[in-house]
């Protein structure tokens, strides 16, 4: 079989076995690869591009138009062609915990939040509990929270918008020395679905290392199409991971924790898949201000620093 061939069904095999929405490969087209270019892109690029992953026009127009009216994504008619780009909300959405590195620093304390006197109703309860998780903090009972992050001002923005600044109480905690690390990981496998989200490391690891040592084999041999295919497909399956984990601090992780595994497999791969990733696109996209431009910083900053090369014509 030759270098190519291999390539080619290694990036087949992804296409063939995923089961993600036409939404959520487009979504993951424009946040991806799209923003750092900037500006607006014709529908066609996106219907174009969408074929790769057997979307068919209808479905992949029909996505595109629901992004928007959820507003995910903002229109601009210009004559008979439509434009779309990304409303600030979603990219900022987009971006929150997918690109980062591991957290290796710790100061050992901790916030502790109690809801339980702040008498709220049983809804907006449900409400800023998922808004808190989603944030990465942990809970260990009804009504108690926990975080190791530094930065308490983003679960203070939460309780900004839910209007409950005054009423719940905040505390800082240090654990007293001398205590047993392993019942404080205790404490953090109740708090978070660390056992959970570990098997879907895992599974993404036991995904793309065959991918990864199939363009190791044949990387001469790796075309625009399947650079394409891999790079979306890989950020897509490790996005919906990495906005889960809640990006704890190593010490307080299992030593054979599979996120950092899953974090330099996918930092390796998607640098291998850049270049021709990018010429693919610059060959299909068509931007209300004329050609695609080159990427900007948030590109070549991603996963700590990308390695800059130069995109083929």
């Amino acid at each position: 079989m030759s270098s190519s061939l291999q390539v080619r069904r290694a990036a087949a095999g992804l296409v063939k076995t995923h089961n993600f929405s036409p939404k959520a490969i487009i979504s993951t087209i424009f946040g991806d690869m799209i923003v750092p270019h900037g500006g607006s892109v014709w529908l066609g690029s996106l219907v174009e591009a969408a074929k790769q992953f057997d979307i068919k026009e209808a479905h992949a127009r029909t996505s595109i138009l629901r992004l928007g009216y959820e507003g995910w994504l903002h229109g601009v008619r210009v004559g008979k062609l439509s434009y779309y780009g990304m409303t600030e909300d979603s990219l900022r959405d987009y971006v929150t915990s997918v690109y980062g590195t591991p957290n290796d620093s710790w100061s050992g304390e901790w916030f502790i939040l109690f809801t339980g006197t702040a008498d709220i109703p049983k809804p907006v309860y449900a409400k800023l509990r998922q808004a808190l998780v989603w944030e990465g903090v942990g809970q260990l009972a009804p009504h108690v929270f926990v975080s190791p992050s530094p930065d308490i001002n983003r679960v203070t923005r939460i309780l900004d918008e839910f209007g409950l600044t005054e009423r719940i109480q905040i505390l800082k905690a240090h654990p007293l020395e001398g205590k047993d690390p392993d019942q404080i990981r205790k404490m953090v496998r109740v708090a978070w679905a660390i056992a959970d989200i570990e098997r879907k490391y895992y599974t993404f690891l036991e995904r793309y290392r065959p991918v990864k040592q199939t363009l190791d084999r044949n990387e001469d041999a790796l075309d625009p199409e399947s650079s394409f295919v891999i790079r979306i497909l890989l950020i897509l399956e490790y996005r919906l991971i990495a906005l889960r984990d809640p990006h704890l601090p190593s010490t307080l992780l299992p030593a054979s924790w599979s996120g950092h595994a899953a974090f330099t497999l996918c930092k390796t791969l998607y640098q291998q898949v850049l270049p021709g990733s990018e010429a693919y696109l610059a060959s299909i996209v068509r931007t209300l201000d004329g050609p695609f431009k080159p990427a900007g910083p948030m590109l070549w900053s991603r996963f700590g620093g990308l390695s800059e090369v130069a995109i083929p014509a």
